[in-house]
């Protein structure tokens, strides 16, 4: 991929000033680019997402996010059809197992983050923690 190819498009309403190859690589070991846009701001894209989700004019947020989910859709459909599941079985795996795998990851850094399950997290384990990180201070 030439990244050179993308300086002046889009991705929503930000516009692309430079991109550069990020220090890491996706799960699978594909290219991650970091993209910095005209506002200074940065965003770290996989190589294969930010080819489907680069736009010539400015959009939304709400049609990046749709963009970017549509993406991975097509993957997920590549995968489901290449399995042959049953009907049933997709609506399984849809509604109970990538969910409860979801939380399962979530909890996991829940846990490790504040060493305690997500349940027992408070606003004050919060508060604490953003005084203590100087994001906020005592009213």
């Amino acid at each position: 991929m030439n990244p050179i190819q993308f300086i002046g498009q889009f991705i929503g309403p930000q516009k692309i000033k430079s991109l550069t190859l990020a220090n890491r690589k996706t799960y699978l070991g594909k290219n991650v680019y970091l993209v910095e846009f005209t506002d200074n701001d940065t965003r770290e894209y996989p190589e294969e997402i930010l080819k489907k989700i680069t736009k010539l004019e400015a959009g939304d947020w709400n049609s990046l996010r749709n963009d970017s989910v549509m993406a991975v859709l097509e993957e997920m459909q590549a995968v489901l059809l290449e399995a042959e599941l049953t009907l049933d079985d997709i609506n399984w795996l849809a509604q109970t197992k990538i969910p409860l795998w979801i939380e399962d990851c979530i909890s996991k850094v829940y846990k490790k983050f504040w060493g305690k399950e997500r349940i027992w997290i408070t606003l004050q384990d919060i508060d604490k923690h953003l005084k203590q990180n100087g994001t906020t201070k005592k009213q």
